[in-house]
């Protein structure tokens, strides 16, 4: 079940997390993060004397636990935790008039700096360095350690997928250079969880095949980046192997700048079957614009 953010970018600011009487909780969270909390959580939920409630001075969302164990305060600060780090996007105002739903939930480990005024002088998120490095200087260390970080972020979003077998893939690319950070994390992700048997299957990458050149896309305008790939789409020029009929698909990206690659090819994977399409990537620039 799709939950729509807030906002186009959304971080965990502000919480309440406080014990309250003789052993019982009050957890305040702003609307969006309850409902997730309501989605991801439901054992904690069920352990709850109500649903979340309008907070005080109507701000927020509040609900009140009796009691609480050891493990349940744990999970809880978990969820405060990864989403005081996590930035969980939406669609931008720029985004609207071209999709809807094509994406249940997108997710970055971070931005790529702390700022744009520090993205300006290059000074990037520890997050953002990584990514620089695996991408532009192909180390295999920060792919490493990115794959790491994105293992944990898939533990996060599995708890919103549904029980039926689901799969990794990225975003296509007409590039032929042996390196591709997208494909490489995916790659690294099915290597370091695959033999676990993720829910109970083993976990496989879908690869997204181009069978026709297409232009390059960072020098298109938005609505002509779009009709490009929606293009690309009505011309079954997208093979994927092995098919997504039945199955959430996981996108692994390394930027999200407008969101609009992303957003196509969630669109498309949804035309040939996909249940549901979750995006994982490492960064969130500070504009939602591309290059032009």
């Amino acid at each position: 079940m799709t939950i729509e953010p807030t906002y186009s970018r959304n971080r965990l600011e502000w919480y309440r997390f406080d014990q309250i009487g003789s052993g019982g909780w009050e957890l305040m969270l702003p609307d969006f993060y309850a409902r997730l909390f309501a989605q991801q959580e439901p054992a904690v939920m069920e352990k709850s004397n109500g649903d979340f409630h309008r907070g005080p001075d109507h701000v927020g969302q509040r609900i009140c636990f009796d009691d609480l164990a050891t493990d349940d305060v744990a999970v809880v600060e978990r969820f405060i935790s990864d989403f005081r780090r996590f930035v969980v996007l939406g669609l931008s105002s720029r985004l609207r008039p071209y999709f809807t739903d094509e994406l249940d939930l997108c997710l970055a480990l971070d931005y790529n700096a702390e700022s744009p005024e520090e993205m300006s002088q290059y000074k990037r998120t520890p997050i953002g360095q990584l990514e620089y490095r695996a991408k532009y200087e192909e180390s295999q260390r920060a792919v490493a350690i990115l794959a790491e970080q994105m293992a944990t972020l898939l533990e996060r979003v599995r708890r919103t997928m549904p029980p039926e077998p689901f799969c990794l893939s990225y975003i296509p690319s007409t590039s032929h250079k042996q390196f591709d950070l997208p494909r490489e994390l995916a790659q690294t992700l099915v290597r370091k969880l695959g033999a676990t048997g993720v829910n109970g299957t083993s976990l496989i990458v879908v690869h997204p095949n181009l069978t026709m050149a297409k232009p390059d896309l960072k020098r298109l305008a938005l609505p002509d980046k779009i009709a490009t790939w929606r293009g690309l789409q009505h011309s079954n020029a997208i093979r994927l192997s092995p098919p997504v009929t039945d199955r959430t698909v996981v996108v692994i990206d390394d930027l999200y700048q407008s969101g609009a690659t992303l957003w196509s090819y969630a669109g498309y994977l949804k035309t040939l079957g996909a249940t549901m399409v979750i995006g994982m990537v490492c960064v969130k620039s500070w504009r939602d614009t591309d290059n032009l």
